[in-house]
């Protein structure tokens, strides 16, 4: 038997137990069992075509397309949610962003790194509470659906910093190793398109493995620790099919933030001579990049509630 910690959201395996592992104490009118009912209340675990998880997962399968529609369907079901988290960091970022852009700076490469750095740090807390909508649920009053700052924060930061590790070790791999043989087989061939094809290959292949490690961020939100393997392992053959579903539901931001250009690219070249069609396609950049970040969240989330948290749930209870 299980039960979710109303201060921290823990899953807390003995059902005898008073005492959560954050130090938290339950009292009298907490009741275990409407704790354990909760957790599979809410938008996500209804008859609801889009989120049920008949629809998403069949027998061990993840149903890709099904999963990025609920990753859309689940932004458009709770958007007033979506704007109460965001509202403060992004009014904040859209401040800062415009005075960078519109100022003339010696050192613009510098304010352009910190804005990115404090982009994160400002948007941690609606991702993290993002996360807890989609996998508890906002159903559930043990979830604490707002913009906060605690120790699943924390813990979430160290998540990322893990994942970017990674991504680097990934990467450095693949430039040592990889790159110089495709430019070896281009040199010896005489046929970029060998070259090009391994390149391509390796990515996909880096992008797979990456993807394997990505539900330890959910896990962090709920203040849960995750080990990287145990997120690997918790895939049970759908790493491929989760790598698949991520890139297709954060392609169409990407694809519309061709033409405008990242936020990173914008604010280092400037307003230059025309003010408002630069802090247009700012303002452009920055809420596609939003975007991206929710719907990859929503996918992730959404993976881990199928493939982990609802079966816990179930194994305990």
């Amino acid at each position: 038997m299980s039960w979710i910690c109303p201060k921290c959201n823990t899953i807390n395996r003995d059902n005898n137990a008073i005492r959560c592992t954050c130090g938290h104490e339950i009292d009298d009118d907490y009741h275990v069992e409407d704790s354990k009912a909760q957790t599979s209340t809410g938008p996500l675990s209804n008859i609801d075509p889009f989120y049920s998880k008949q629809a998403i997962i069949r027998g061990n399968q993840l149903q890709v397309i099904k999963l990025v529609t609920a990753s859309y369907q689940f932004i458009k079901d709770n958007i007033l949610i979506y704007f109460n988290l965001i509202k403060y960091p992004l009014l904040t970022l859209i401040i800062i962003g415009l005075f960078i852009l519109n100022m003339d700076f010696d050192n613009r490469k510098l304010l352009v790194f910190l804005f990115n750095i404090m982009l994160i740090l400002l948007m941690i807390p609606a991702v993290t509470a993002w996360h807890r909508l989609i996998v508890i649920g906002k159903g559930n009053r043990t979830n604490d659906i707002s913009y906060r700052i605690s120790k699943n924060e924390w813990l979430y930061i160290k998540a990322l910093l893990l994942i970017s590790v990674i991504a680097l070790s990934i990467g450095i791999f693949m430039a040592l190793f990889v790159l110089p043989v495709a430019w070896g087989i281009s040199e010896s061939s005489g046929i970029q398109l060998y070259a090009s094809l391994i390149k391509l290959i390796a990515w996909v292949i880096m992008f797979t493995l990456l993807c394997r490690f990505l539900l330890i961020l959910p896990s962090s939100a709920l203040g849960i620790k995750m080990r990287v393997y145990e997120s690997s392992r918790a895939f049970k053959g759908n790493a491929i099919r989760f790598a698949i579903a991520y890139f297709i539901a954060v392609s169409i931001p990407e694809i519309l933030s061709l033409p405008v250009g990242t936020t990173h690219e914008i604010l280092l070249k400037g307003s230059g001579l025309n003010e408002f069609i630069a802090s247009t396609k700012f303002l452009v950049a920055l809420l596609l990049q939003m975007a991206f970040y929710t719907l990859s969240i929503g996918v992730i989330s959404l993976a881990y509630k199928m493939l982990v948290y609802d079966r816990t749930i179930e194994s305990n209870g």
